[in-house]
């Protein structure tokens, strides 16, 4: 009796209160209310997004928002994984987020390290890789990977689960250019070699690079990976109005990589923001 009445007079219209705000968002994201609701309500009433059998934690804003969009967001990224990713293969999730990409490989018996520094987000890819079962698929790290090894600050641009925009070490956004952070969180910085060297990490079959900014920095120090012919795949998000970016390219394509560029590998929905996802294969 107790059990109806609770979710008669209490979860339900809760619920209800927060499909009412998640509406709100959709006009004004900022809306302080709708911000509340979810830090003082959503996490208390374990609310889930359940999409393409992926349970994701729906507690926070962000989360919820990119477990709805998993299918629509980037369907390029999700075609690299199904076309270019075999049972067994190993992915480096390199910026997991809340492991939305993660989890979509590992579903499909695709071992996954996920790289993701910032720690609220982390604790979000934790209990989504707790929700689906996977933690023998998905190991996370929190960890920044960079060009040095290093304890260094990740520079918060907005301190809620899930959001983008932190950058490591130097204090710049996205597109390189100065800001002021509203945190700066200690973070150990490791080089991709270092890694394998020290720590015995399976050995990437794709990597998978989207940091805000220093994805050159990563490249840069995969000295010993690029060349072996057990790396099959690289999806890396550059921006190639920065020169810095234009270097990812030629790195890759130094090492025998080819971009691959049929129509769905192109998301057209990134063009205007500088901002796109490159895909590259090796040349057989």
């Amino acid at each position: 009796m107790k059990s109806i009445f609770y979710f008669a007079f209490v979860r339900i219209p809760v619920v209800f209160i927060y499909m009412f705000y998640r509406f709100i968002a959709i006009f004004n994201p900022a809306n302080k209310y709708h911000q509340l609701f979810y830090y003082n309500m959503g996490n208390r009433l374990n609310l889930e997004v359940v999409n393409d059998g992926i349970v994701f934690d729906a507690s926070f804003s962000t989360p919820a928002s990119r477990a709805e969009r998993l299918l629509t967001k980037e369907p390029d990224t999700l075609h690299w994984i199904n076309e270019n990713m075999d049972s067994g293969d190993v992915l480096y999730d390199i910026g997991s987020n809340i492991g939305v990409y993660s989890l979509y490989a590992a579903l499909r018996d695709v071992e996954v390290i996920a790289f993701e520094p910032e720690s609220s987000t982390y604790a979000i890819l934790n209990k989504n890789i707790y929700l689906n079962k996977l933690e023998d698929k998905i190991k996370a790290l929190n960890v920044a990977l960079y060009d040095e090894d290093c304890i260094s600050y990740l520079n918060i641009s907005n301190y809620q689960p899930g959001k983008s925009g932190h950058t490591f070490h130097d204090q710049v956004n996205p597109n390189l250019k100065p800001f002021s952070p509203v945190f700066k969180q200690c973070v150990i910085g490791l080089k991709m070699d270092t890694l394998l060297e020290q720590f015995a990490l399976p050995f990437p079959n794709h990597i998978k690079i989207d940091v805000d900014g220093n994805e050159h920095k990563i490249i840069r120090k995969m000295g010993s990976i690029l060349p072996d012919k057990r790396l099959k795949s690289i999806a890396v998000e550059i921006n190639t109005k920065l020169v810095e970016h234009q270097e990812v390219i030629n790195i890759l394509e130094s090492n025998v990589f080819v971009r691959l560029e049929e129509p769905e590998y192109i998301n057209e929905a990134y063009h205007e923001t500088g901002y796109m996802n490159y895909f590259f294969a090796r040349k057989e």
